[in-house]
């Protein structure tokens, strides 16, 4: 009976690579892509026995489908899936005694339907593991966590191509361009009614076999309702936040946050900004300029910079100084104009925050000389420079930070001859690398405690299951052996 049937939606078996291959009451067969996905099998035993408890609630339950469950999987590529697919969801409609099968936009309905499905499993999957970026290149997805790139999933060339084509339309993207850079954002609404930030960017890269017209697709998760860390919870040691503290107590200066990408610039800036705001009740105007904004503050200005519009960090520094702002915060130095405004305003009585992406604090000093400050003058206006990098103990993760503060004169006592390791000898440089060691080495202990645990523990199983055997392969004769004597001294 067809309303009977088991059956699962066509997105979904494109989806997961998938189909019902043929059922027969309580028996059915699925084709799997890989037959080693142990999680989707689980799913499909559960949904199919749970289709089945269903039907025999009902009165006319056919007999067939009251037996015990019978689930079997077979291997198919994804051409005979499609197929299989195409063939269990044809319309059974005749025209003039003719079949009208599954039409070829239909089946390009059904993986556009595939596509949404499976960017909303991601974006879904992503924000539950607090991942920070989705990467999407050559079939392969993964996920930026904790400033570290994790595989996800490797797509086929088609289901890609959807999926690309899905973010593109959401986007606000041409959808048929692929060889030029674009960028672009949508907002993502969860099944609670939560809403999620998504800035989009591809750009064109050449393929597996060297052909142009493929694409590199990154998606920045931007959670709408993320808060900023306290500082006291991010993994400096004490010496550290107190020096922290003390340099946004500055009225004027800069202070320079830097480290490779993924290590935590943007939330140890917003951090800061959050203590600044919460230190002064709102007694200050404090002006954001990102690209864009990583955390919504409470009681700071956050301006997004935005090239398509107009909002370019050139044009809004030339204006932000109209708007009296106390604290500016400029995402990231990345060029003349930026670099300048910011001397000129740490200059002029303001408190700047920026981002740079250097490994030392004389780094970060001839970064901006290349941009063309003038070294004296930057070092006059130099209050204090973070550097930081994330470290990774299996799931663990600690901050390692150098907070690097200029000796007192240090502007009179560096020039423009000396080169990057002298340079780093005027700074008085604050580290927690004896705390991070601690509380790996008491992670490392703990983690050798579980394992010797556990080794113990399968040492004693298999001493008892050892020790059972050999009590079963002794004892048991000799019961057997009194048996007999005692039923032949009976007899």
């Amino acid at each position: 009976m067809e309303k009977y049937k088991f059956q699962l939606n066509p997105a979904y078996c494109l989806f997961n690579g998938v189909a019902v291959l043929n059922q027969k009451g309580s028996e059915i067969s699925f084709m799997m892509e890989d037959l080693k996905n142990e999680e989707l099998k689980d799913r499909l035993n559960r949904a199919f026995n749970s289709y089945l408890e269903n039907i025999k609630k009902s009165q006319n339950c056919p007999s067939y489908f009251c037996g015990e469950a019978k689930v079997k999987y077979m291997e198919g590529n994804r051409n005979e899936i499609k197929n299989c697919v195409s063939q269990m969801f044809e319309e059974e409609n005749f025209n003039n005694g003719e079949k009208i099968v599954a039409s070829e936009e239909k089946n390009e309905k059904n993986l556009e339907a595939a596509a949404v499905i499976l960017l909303d499993s991601l974006i879904f999957e992503a924000i539950n593991k607090k991942a920070s970026d989705i990467h999407m290149e050559k079939s392969h997805i993964k996920f930026r966590i904790n400033g570290k790139l994790q595989n996800v999933m490797t797509l086929s060339d088609e289901r890609f191509y959807q999926l690309l084509l899905r973010i593109k339309l959401l986007s606000g993207m041409n959808v048929l361009e692929s060889y030029r850079s674009q960028d672009g954002h949508f907002v993502f609404n969860d099944d609670n009614g939560n809403s999620v930030f998504i800035r989009t960017s591809s750009i064109p890269i050449i393929g597996k076999n060297y052909e142009e017209g493929h694409e590199s697709m990154v998606l920045r998760i931007l959670d709408k309702k993320r808060l900023p860390l306290k500082l006291d919870r991010l993994g400096f040691n004490d010496l550290q936040l107190s020096l922290i503290r003390d340099l946004l107590g500055n009225k004027n200066g800069l202070i320079l946050v830097c480290g490779p990408t993924g290590s935590g610039k943007s939330t140890s800036i917003a951090s800061m900004l959050n203590e600044l705001e919460e230190r002064n009740s709102g007694q200050l105007k404090i002006i954001s300029l990102e690209d864009p904004p990583e955390y919504i503050l409470e009681g700071v200005t956050q301006v997004k910079v935005n090239e398509i519009k107009n909002n370019s960090f050139e044009n809004l520094l030339n204006h932000i100084f109209r708007q009296d702002p106390d604290v500016l915060m400029i995402g990231e130095i990345r060029d003349e104009i930026t670099a300048r405004v910011a001397l000129k305003a740490s200059m002029t009585g303001h408190l700047v925050l920026a981002t740079l992406h250097t490994a030392s604090a004389a780094e970060a000093l001839l970064r901006l000389e290349n941009l063309g400050v003038n070294r004296k003058l930057l070092a006059s206006v130099l209050k204090g420079v973070l550097i930081q990098e994330l470290s990774y103990l299996g799931n663990n993760v600690s901050l390692i930070a150098d907070l690097s503060i200029p000796q007192t004169g240090f502007d009179g006592k560096i020039d423009n001859s000396m080169a990057e390791s002298e340079l780093d000898s005027y700074f008085e440089h604050f580290v927690n690398g004896k705390e991070v060691l601690s509380r790996s080495l008491k992670i490392l202990s703990e983690k050798m405690k579980m394992d010797t645990v556990k080794m113990k523990k399968e040492k004693f199983d298999d001493f008892e299951n050892l020790l059972a055997k050999s009590k079963r392969k002794k004892v048991l004769p000799v019961i057997k052996s009194k048996q007999k004597l005692i039923g032949g001294k009976k007899a």
